[in-house]
């Protein structure tokens, strides 16, 4: 009995070992692709580019509104009633929990109101404006023509992939 755990044992072992060895791997890969800079590089643009901040200051009302609103009635609604059932689970912290569960539940609510209401042509204008000003398919004159900017925007819009289908068929056909 005591061979079978020994050797579990050390299984156990040389597992955890090996995990330790790839995660120190992993990090150390992470660390060196500097990949954890981009986020900040990304900051860093769009404040040193003027032009790509102005579709996005436009939509900063609405969706500030629609955070104050959404946050307002989630916590007219939902506190009581998360504090009553978070109490029996975490005593007497689940006055604490539940503002960060109330918190969390309003801004997944708000990404998703904001996302398909306000956003969503905005963050394709950014795009095509952080791709035009880069050059990254050519000079600018025809940047708007490439076909992959009507991919992304189908994925976002398939309104604007119709109307787009629709002048090149009347170009074409007329």
């Amino acid at each position: 009995m005591s061979t079978t755990t020994n050797r579990l044992a050390r299984k156990a072992r040389d597992i955890v070992e090996q995990d330790a060895k790839e995660a120190q791997v992993l990090l150390n890969d992470a660390f060196k692709s500097r990949a954890y800079l981009y986020p900040l590089k990304g900051i860093y643009y769009l404040l040193s580019h003027r032009d790509l901040q102005r579709p996005l200051l436009k939509k900063v009302t609405p969706a500030a509104s629609t955070a104050a609103t959404v946050t307002a009635a989630m916590f007219a609604v939902t506190y009581l009633p998360q504090v009553a059932v978070l109490t029996f689970v975490n005593g007497p912290l689940a006055v604490f929990s539940t503002i960060f569960l109330v918190l969390t539940e309003s801004a997944t609510i708000t990404g998703l109101i904001s996302r398909g209401f306000f956003m969503q042509e905005t963050l394709v204008d950014v795009f095509d404006g952080v791709s035009c000003s880069v050059e990254y398919w050519g000079p600018q004159s025809d940047c708007v023509s490439r076909p992959f900017f009507y991919m992304i925007r189908a994925i976002l819009s398939p309104k604007v992939v119709l109307s787009h289908l629709d002048r090149q068929q009347t170009l074409f056909l007329g």
